[in-house]
C-alpha cells in the first residue's frame, strides 16, 4: 500500500556511493539522432557520434566533443557523412578515426579544428586495357573502425554492414585497402562468421602475422576485390 510503501522509504536511507551517482549529462537539444557510440579522448573529453540509418540523406553528419566539465559541446566536427563508430588513437594523442554512413573512413586531428584531416576514397581509377572506376571504401556502412596491434600504429581495420574486412595504411589512405577479407571462410582450425566480432578476429592472428590470399593468381592486384565471388579463401602466413 502506499503508506506503508512511504514509511519505509522514509526510514530506509541510501548511502550515496560513486556507483549510484550520475556524474554529468551531455545533452545536444537539436540533435535527434541515436547516439551509437562513444569513446575518451584523454581523460577530460569524450567523443559522441550519431547515426540515423535510416534516410541518413537528409541528416546532419555532425559529431560533437564534449569536455566533462562543460554543458555545451566543446566542438563541433562536421562530416558530409553521419558517422557510426568512432575510436581514439591512444590516451597520449589527438587523433580520432571515424567510420560512416557512407562507407568510408576519416582521419580527424582535434589541434587542428573541426574539419577531417584524412580519408579514404569512395572510387578510385584502375588504369589497364579499359579505364574503370572502381569502389575503394566500403559499400556498406561501417559498423567498426580500430587501429591493429601491428604496422607501428600506422595500420587500421574496418568492418562494414556487407560482411568485409578491410586493412589500411594511414600514411597511403588514399591508394585503397591494403588487404581484404571477406567475412564467412573456412581455412583449418581459424573460421570467420557472419556474426565474428572484429575483436575475435584480430585475435585470431598475432601482431606480427597478416592474411593473404591462397590463390594470389586469380586476384593479381591487391587493391581488387572480385566483383562476383560472396566468400574467399585466406590463410594466416
Amino acid at each position: 500500500q502506499p503508506e506503508l510503501r512511504y514509511e519505509w522509504e522514509e526510514d530506509y536511507k541510501l548511502e550515496p556511493t560513486i556507483s549510484s551517482e550520475l556524474a554529468f549529462t551531455f545533452i545536444h537539444d537539436d540533435e535527434n539522432r541515436p547516439c551509437t557510440r562513444v569513446t575518451w579522448l584523454g581523460p577530460a573529453y569524450l567523443v559522441a557520434v550519431y547515426a540515423d540509418t535510416f534516410g541518413h540523406e537528409n541528416k546532419s553528419g555532425n559529431f560533437y566533443l564534449w569536455h566533462i566539465d562543460r554543458v555545451d559541446p566543446f566542438l563541433t566536427l562536421t562530416s558530409p557523412s553521419q558517422a557510426f563508430t568512432v575510436e581514439c588513437k591512444d590516451n597520449r594523442t589527438d587523433i580520432l578515426l571515424t567510420g560512416h554512413l557512407s562507407g568510408e573512413l576519416a582521419l580527424w586531428d582535434i589541434r587542428s579544428g573541426s574539419k577531417r584531416v584524412q580519408e579514404t576514397p569512395v572510387y578510385k581509377n584502375c588504369y589497364g586495357p579499359k579505364d574503370i572506376i572502381e569502389r575503394v571504401s566500403h559499400k556498406g556502412f561501417v559498423t567498426t573502425a580500430q587501429w591493429t596491434l601491428s604496422g607501428g600504429g600506422n595500420e587500421i581495420v574496418s568492418t562494414c554492414s556487407e560482411g568485409m574486412i578491410k586493412w589500411w595504411d594511414i600514411r597511403v589512405l588514399e591508394k585503397g585497402p591494403v588487404e581484404e577479407i571477406v567475412v564467412g571462410w573456412q581455412s583449418d582450425s581459424k573460421t570467420l562468421s557472419d556474426s565474428t566480432s572484429l575483436t575475435s578476429i584480430l585475435s585470431m592472428f598475432g601482431p606480427n602475422e597478416r592474411c593473404t590470399q591462397s590463390n594470389p593468381d586469380s586476384n593479381p592486384d591487391m587493391f581488387r576485390a572480385p566483383s562476383k565471388p560472396k566468400h574467399r579463401q585466406w590463410s594466416a602466413s
